[in-house]
């Protein structure tokens, strides 16, 4: 019986939806040597590395999408005078450090992006 020839996108499947080599190639019903092979290849590395970074992306914008509903959630806990005194306490905290966090991250972001327009246009010159 001919052995199939596992494609790059069957093993990158795997990996991702089994989240260990062992797993992905029991998933394959293949040996764990045939995906460690497979992964020294400068290709599929690759491949993998963009599926990867595909995937953060999308989780990424995702967990950006409910941001604001995450906040109103917390406000909402936060100010229902009937919640107990430590829970609206624990959501104002939470609100506090978080926005501290996020303010920061922006702020770092913003410069970072005004030394790389200064940096591109010396660059030019």
């Amino acid at each position: 019986m001919a052995r199939k020839r596992l494609t790059d996108e069957a093993i990158i499947a795997a990996l991702i939806a089994e989240g260990s080599i062992k797993g992905a190639a029991a998933s394959l019903k293949c040996t764990a040597r045939t995906l460690y092979d497979r992964m020294k290849s400068p290709e599929f590395k690759d491949l993998y590395a963009q599926a990867k970074a595909d995937i953060l992306k999308t989780a990424t914008a995702k967990l950006q999408g409910k941001l604001c509903e995450a906040v109103d959630t917390l406000t909402e806990i936060m100010t229902d005078t009937e919640a107990a005194k430590q829970t609206r306490a624990n959501c104002a905290v939470s609100i506090l450090q978080y926005g501290a966090r996020f303010t920061e991250t922006t702020d770092i972001l913003e410069r970072l992006e005004a030394i790389e327009e200064a940096q591109a246009m010396n660059d030019n010159l």
